[in-house]
């Protein structure tokens, strides 16, 4: 195989091409030069494709553009992403996704692969190729060269199509075929092969016409190169492999590889089958058999539904450079559930959406009044011209429900012009709709340069002034953005801020009329639904939340918040495939993004990623993260240790790292962040059966609650009174009037019906004496339904209490919705670092259940992923000794 181009040598490599700047070389063959270049216009770093000079008619020109425009409607996780297909100067190119990582050969020429990362990215390559045969594109120059992986692990297919494009431009005619002929030759009319042999189909090497089962077989000799280290058609020249691919039956791939099973021998082989009718129809029929083939380390949930990615060919990204905060209940306590977006976050570029309509986006009526959108109003005052280019971005982010990114602009903004009030007043505004605490600064700032702020910002800042209040008054607040709404009626923006007022002081149907009124009077006003969305989820409507979020993304198919919603409801209701999907999409639309790889490592966590593939995505948050604000790295670096010291069940280092994190908060006078550590540490001892040592941190921690508060938190408190009540330090009587005081106390007497749901989850923690579990049960057995948005340990808990009280049919959908969540990891930007024991406590109780019902077989499955995912516990785990006792005991496969 040649591996240079004769249509561009590096002496002729341009220095930009359209508006792409060329910054060098990133590799070169028979479909062309790669290049790294800027996206000028769009501010992005891509990989630039120059395909090659392409002779003839301009209806050939046309024909080759329309094949590779549709290789660029391929969309799937597993398939890099084409942002743009073009021509400039007589050249065809194509911007591609710039994938950070190896290609397989890379990985490939260290060695050949162990058996489960060969069959882990062979199920990641196929399922790309399944998103192009479904849409009947054949990829016809799949190798390791084509198959980038990430850091992360995740594989990246590159160049779907291209080779038929290229062959389609030249020759005219019956592309198949001249596709074939072409490859077979050798030696194409600029002297070059077109395509690689060692892994073409027979029918390619015959010059025969092609469907998608030359990729099954293609796929089928990458595979067996990943798992035998050599491939299986050799020859001494190219015609030579030609002949062989076409003639020659390969050695059975177990002669080479005796460590591989005979299933996946006999998958590997039918992929080689000299006929196509012989192979797999499909590489979606290789993704079903390869899901079958997967050790028990993977999830209860196959991996073989990944759903597309959709994305804008109009994105455009700015550099950002400063740490965002965004608070901890976004809208009406949505952001209490929703823990991934709920503490402070750093992000760095993003693209930005499209500006064009949409069929799905809000309908404006004829007779509405024409508005003004948040982008249209005159630039504010400054002398920075990059201050006023950061806050223009940052409203074009806030129009485009990337919230994040917004607010990092702002801080940008206020940065390079600390005098800029509307940048200030901006911030307000964001901490207001968003239900962050007031930052005094920003408020005294904006205050204090107020003489720049036009009529329409005066009156805004004086409608914040009750944020100012403890807590803020933000029926006040409503009050008077009204009056702002009534003076500036089709103002966008003021609509939008005056819904978020009105959610907040719980006028809902208000705050819903003056949010579509927002969307009506700027149809690409997305950050309106992402707040209506949020709502809905905060209440636990989420069939209409992801509804809302489809509408969200629809206006602004690059709206990264309406985007994490979207993949927190996934995650909630346990489509692990559609979380994981949103993951991969937002790490296109935010690549720089820290939240992105955050997401994407709870959610591969959840699908049975290796524990190398899971810390590789933490560490880019991390890097992310520090690379924003360097002091967060020794606290980032407890998250990691915390989550995955939990994650392979290592609770003595998991133990060692809450100890850490509690020291790492030092003066913090927050008590719950310190309580978050102390019950972390109190929850990984229990599991390792010291309730002893939990019982003193918890009561070391009880002592040093006067210099925070008052008191200590209603979960410390009930813990406490369970585990003096089991040591024997409280008497049954002083524990039944203890609890009592607690229940008292925090339900402040309302009916059970009532009472917060987070409230009643206090009441399930320890609940196992036939009293605590009627006790518990009645705060649940009231009207509130089961809630597919609660966190996992609100759905075990209360399994188990149902499970406690002879109550199987109530307990099981409480335990199966715990146990399908996509958060094994947990939502580690949060304080939920016990997020892996509440998922095996999930497991175990859920297998209980089952053998309540008679259902061996699921039990089994249960009990086996708690053997699977912490087989390697240590120094011990109960809930680990116990899945073997049951295991064992029911006659469970190994």
């Amino acid at each position: 195989m040649v591996r240079h181009s004769a249509a561009v040598t590096p002496e002729l490599d341009p220095a930009r091409v359209a508006h792409f700047r060329i910054l060098g070389r990133l590799g070169h063959g028979g479909m062309g030069v790669v290049y790294r270049a800027e996206d000028e216009d769009l501010r992005r770093m891509v990989a630039l494709k120059l395909l090659p000079e392409t002779s003839g008619s301009e209806e050939r020109r046309q024909r080759f553009l329309r094949e590779a425009r549709s290789a660029a409607a391929i969309t799937h996780p597993n398939v890099a992403v084409v942002y743009q297909v073009g021509q400039a100067d007589g050249r065809v190119y194509i911007a591609m996704e710039l994938v950070e990582g190896e290609n397989l050969r890379a990985r490939l020429d260290r060695g050949r692969l162990e058996v489960a990362t060969a069959i882990e990215l062979a199920g990641q390559i196929a399922r790309g190729l399944s998103a192009a045969h479904d849409k009947g594109i054949v990829h016809r120059d799949l190798k390791p060269e084509n198959v980038m992986i990430t850091p992360a692990g995740v594989v990246k297919l590159l160049d779907f199509g291209l080779a038929k494009a290229v062959i389609d431009a030249r020759a005219g005619g019956d592309s198949d075929a001249a596709m074939a002929e072409t490859e077979t030759v050798v030696t194409s009319d600029e002297g070059r092969v077109m395509g690689t042999p060692e892994y073409m189909s027979p029918e390619q090497a015959m010059g025969e016409p092609l469907d998608v089962r030359s990729d099954v077989f293609s796929l089928g000799v990458v595979l067996y190169e990943m798992l035998s280290g050599a491939r299986p058609f050799a020859g001494a020249s190219t015609g030579a492999v030609l002949v062989a691919i076409a003639r020659d039956t390969p050695a059975r791939l177990r002669e080479r590889a005796p460590d591989v099973d005979e299933a996946t021998d006999a998958l590997v082989m039918r992929c080689l089958a000299k006929a196509p009718g012989d192979r797999f129809a499909s590489a979606g029929e290789i993704v079903a058999a390869l899901s079958g083939q997967r050790s028990a380390k993977a999830t209860t949930e196959s991996r073989t539904e990944v759903a597309p990615i959709t994305r804008s060919e109009d994105m455009r990204r700015r550099p950002l450079a400063v740490r965002v905060g965004v608070g901890a209940a976004m809208v009406v306590g949505a952001l209490l559930v929703l823990g991934f977006l709920g503490l402070a976050w750093r992000e760095g570029i993003r693209p930005r959406a499209a500006t064009n309509g949409s069929p799905t986006a809000v309908p404006v009526e004829a007779s509405a009044p024409r508005g003004h959108a948040i982008t249209d109003r005159p630039p504010p005052k400054t002398n920075n011209p990059e201050a006023a280019a950061a806050f223009a971005a940052a409203m074009q982010d806030l129009r485009d429900a990337s919230l994040s990114v917004s607010g990092s602009d702002l801080q940008r903004a206020t940065k390079l012009d600390p005098t800029f009030a509307a940048a200030h007043l901006a911030n307000v505004m964001r901490e207001m709709y968003a239900g962050d605490a007031l930052s005094p600064e920003s408020f005294a700032a904006a205050t204090q340069f107020r003489s720049a702020l036009d009529d329409r910002d005066q009156m805004l800042l004086r409608a914040a002034e009750p944020l100012r209040l403890d807590p803020p008054d933000f029926g006040e607040v409503a009050d008077r953005l009204r009056a702002v709404s009534q003076r500036f009626a089709n103002d966008a923006e003021v609509l939008f801020y005056l819904g978020g007022a009105l959610l907040h002081a719980g006028q809902t149907s208000e705050a819903h009329e003056a949010l579509e009124r927002a969307v009506t009077v700027d149809p690409q006003f997305a950050a309106p639904v992402w707040l209506l969305a949020g709502e809905q989820m905060g209440v636990g409507n989420l069939e209409l939340s992801q509804h809302l979020n489809e509408r969200c993304l629809a206006i602004s198919p690059s709206a990264a918040s309406c985007l994490r919603q979207q993949g927190f409801i996934h995650l909630r209701v346990g489509r692990c495939a559609d979380f994981e999907a949103d993951t991969h999409r937002l790490t296109v639309i935010e690549p720089n993004g820290s939240r992105s790889y955050l997401y994407l490592a709870i959610a591969i966590a959840s699908r049975g990623a290796q524990p190398e593939g899971i810390r590789a995505a933490l560490e880019k948050w991390m890097a992310l993260e520090v690379a924003v604000d360097a002091t967060y790295e020794s606290k980032a670096r407890n998250r990691i240790d915390l989550g995955m010291t939990a994650l392979t069940g290592d609770l003595a280092a998991a133990t060692d790292a809450a100890r850490q994190r509690d020291g790492l908060l030092g003066s913090n006078m927050g008590e719950r962040a310190h309580a978050a550590a102390a019950l972390a540490q109190v929850a990984f001892l229990e599991e390792q059966g010291a309730p002893a040592k939990a019982l003193a941190v918890a009561e070391a921690f009880e002592r040093r609650i006067p210099g925070w508060t008052a008191d200590a938190p209603g979960g410390v408190r009930l813990y406490l009174a369970y585990a003096r009540h089991r040591s024997g330090r409280l008497t049954d009587a002083q524990f039944a009037q203890t609890r009592s005081a607690l229940m008292q106390e925090v339900t402040k007497g309302e009916p059970p019906a009532e009472v917060p749901l987070d409230v009643r989850d206090l009441y399930a923690v320890n609940a196992e004496k036939p009293d605590e579990v009627a006790e518990t049960l009645a705060l649940f057995d009231k009207p509130p339904p089961p809630r597919t948005s609660a966190p996992v340990d609100l759905q075990s808990r209360l399994g188990r209490a149902y499970l406690l009280a002879g109550r199987t049919d109530e307990a099981l959908p409480w335990l199966r919705r715990a146990a399908t969540q996509c958060a094994f990891l947990g939502e580690i930007d949060g304080d939920d670092f016990t997020a892996p024991v509440d998922y095996m406590h999930a497991h175990l109780w859920l297998g209980q259940a089952l053998e309540a019902k008679g259902d061996k077989g699921g039990a089994c499955e249960a009990y086996g992923v708690i053997l699977s995912r912490w087989k390697n516990a240590k120094p011990r785990s109960v809930t680990l000794d116990k899945a073997k006792e049951r295991s064992r005991a029911l006659g469970c496969s190994p």
